[in-house]
């Protein structure tokens, strides 16, 4: 069992795994999606989730909803139904943080023989990784990006080291 990460705020990626295996990839993806999410909304403002830079494209709010959407869709697909209620853009923040960290400690107490049963759509256990979890990914990078448009620029963390802005 993978223990090495405190997933309860995702302020920094302490340790590492022992070994590599599917188990400990998993992880360790969902610890670095937790820490870029952790950073990249942190001080998030009302006013911030209602950013967009154009009209008809998604604002920090519908960009946050989406990366919800993309955990709970991992959630119901391969544990059980999570339902999420409505709340504020911090509520959701932090219920996106809450669902990742639930998504690592159940990946962390399976092992990787019971892994390669698991199918997200019919399809193998790696697409969760190139599929809803990258894409996450790919839009808290675009909350980064809103944010420094909108003059609110997030705090700059050590990316490499996993660790909190010096």
């Amino acid at each position: 069992m993978i223990a090495y990460m405190n997933t309860s705020t995702f302020e920094s990626i302490d340790g590492h795994p022992e070994s590599i295996s599917a188990q400990s990839v998993i992880c360790r993806m969902l610890d670095g999606l937790g820490f870029r999410f952790y950073w990249a909304t942190l001080g998030l403002n009302e006013e911030d989730f209602e950013f967009s830079p154009a009209p008809e494209r998604w604002n920090i709010l519908e960009t946050v909803n989406h990366i919800q959407g993309l955990m709970l869709w991992i959630h119901r697909s391969l544990f059980e139904k999570e339902d999420i209620p409505p709340g504020t853009g911090m509520e959701k923040v932090n219920q996106i943080l809450e669902l990742i960290g639930q998504l690592r400690t159940k990946f962390a107490a399976i092992n990787d023989s019971e892994l390669d049963t698991y199918r997200l759509r019919g399809r193998p256990f790696w697409n969760l990784i190139n599929g809803p979890i990258e894409d996450a990914v790919y839009h808290t990078g675009q909350i980064d990006t809103l944010r420094r448009i909108a003059g609110n620029p997030p705090q700059d963390p050590d990316f490499f080291a996993g660790a909190p802005p010096r």
